[in-house]
């Protein structure tokens, strides 16, 4: 799953496990994968109306702790896209996204 895959990254990305090298080893073949999953969950949420933001905020939160930097431009290409009027409230949304949320995978920060 998603939340397994971001949460593994974000647990070892520091860590210098043979397991760690060897997915870090991979990541670097796909250096978007981190990025990409973030605009999928991300337009997701967004276009779907009958998602279970519940089930996308796991994954998409572990994401975000995996590849903050990634988020940060995935958030500013997703604004530069919309159109004009809205570009202003969307880019405070994602601004105030993580406002609150601790840097955690703890349970009640979910």
């Amino acid at each position: 799953s998603i939340d397994r895959f971001a949460s593994f990254l974000y647990r070892n990305k520091h860590r210098q496990s043979q397991l760690a090298l060897r997915m870090l080893g991979h990541m670097e073949q796909v250096p978007t994968m981190v990025a990409d999953l973030q605009l999928l969950l991300i337009k997701q949420i967004l276009t779907d109306e009958h998602v279970d933001l519940g089930i996308l905020s796991h994954p998409l939160l572990s994401l975000i702790l995996a590849g903050e930097n990634a988020f940060t431009d995935v958030s500013t290409q997703f604004v530069t896209k919309q159109r004009a009027e809205v570009q202003a409230s969307i880019g405070e949304s994602f601004k105030g996204l993580m406002t609150g949320v601790q840097r955690n995978l703890e349970m009640d920060n979910r």
